[in-house]
């Protein structure tokens, strides 16, 4: 059986997805974030801020889906993930890279532990050799990568013959195509999938892709953490079993195989049928 101790480590990071970033939201998220950290760090008791990273990495994602993002509250709540310790952790379009260079290097003056998550699913569409050009100077400033989309095409445009990038490479993630493969193999992704998800209505899920539905909700930002905590631990889908085990897939078995993305979405796909 599945410690408690060992599932919080699973749940260390927050992944926040907002429509719109406001001075209010902002505030909100950040003390939130506090709150967080003091109740994370109880709950496995540690009482030294520096000794934390020694057990786990823990990690900040952020995610905005409003293109004209204000910088001035982007760079505060970087500033109070840096104050506390989590890698920040933004997701990327390799169109923004270019268009958002300035934006992004401020980011990173304000983090000191940063990772871009840089994705392109359509490399036809991205046929501008500059890019590279443009991560690399985003490397320069100290970023690591993480490259998700055809190794193919990463590899075409001259990501891994520059030195000063396969030095900032964290991981490639390869397309859906190669990923498709694990569905039969012995693989269970909730181990990395864990996190606080934070949605742009202020629910809290245990995984992305559970977000919006509703009976997977844990909480809100709202909630003492002490209750959210409990909830996952009592919740229907049993998450100490998908630790340990991953989700049982039967809806691979039907016609629709083809068209589901990867393991996650079908395990969304079964719920949402059940």
């Amino acid at each position: 059986m599945i410690s408690e101790n060992m599932l919080l480590q699973y749940f260390r990071s927050v992944y926040i997805l907002q429509s719109r970033f406001t001075s209010s939201s902002i505030l909100d998220l950040e003390k939130w974030l506090f709150k967080f950290d003091k109740w994370y760090k109880d709950k496995i008791g540690i009482d030294c801020d520096e000794n934390l990273h020694l057990l786990y990495e823990r990690s900040v994602r952020l995610e905005t889906v409003d293109k004209v993002c204000n910088v001035e509250y982007l760079s505060s709540i970087v500033r109070t993930i840096s104050e506390l310790g989590f890698q920040l952790h933004l997701n990327l379009e390799i169109a923004e890279v270019s268009k958002k260079q300035d934006l992004l290097v401020k980011l990173q003056e304000d983090s000191s532990n940063t990772l871009f998550d840089v994705s392109c699913f359509n490399p036809i569409d991205v046929q501008d050799s500059s890019y590279v050009s443009a991560l690399e100077k985003l490397a320069l400033t100290g970023v690591g990568f993480i490259f998700r989309g055809s190794f193919t095409f990463w590899e075409s445009i001259g990501v891994f013959s520059s030195d000063v990038l396969n030095s900032s490479l964290y991981k490639v993630i390869p397309g859906t195509n190669s990923t498709k493969k694990l569905f039969l193999g012995d693989f269970n992704p909730c181990a990395n999938k864990f996190l606080f998800f934070i949605s742009p209505d202020n629910q809290i899920y245990p995984c992305s892709m559970l977000s919006n539905i509703k009976s997977c909700s844990v909480g809100t930002t709202e909630d003492n953490l002490n209750y959210v905590w409990y909830n996952l631990l009592h919740h229907h889908l049993n998450f100490p079993d998908l630790l340990k085990n991953g989700p049982k897939l039967r809806c691979l078995e039907t016609d629709n195989r083809n068209q589901i993305l990867d393991i996650c979405e079908a395990h969304r796909i079964q719920i949402l049928n059940n």
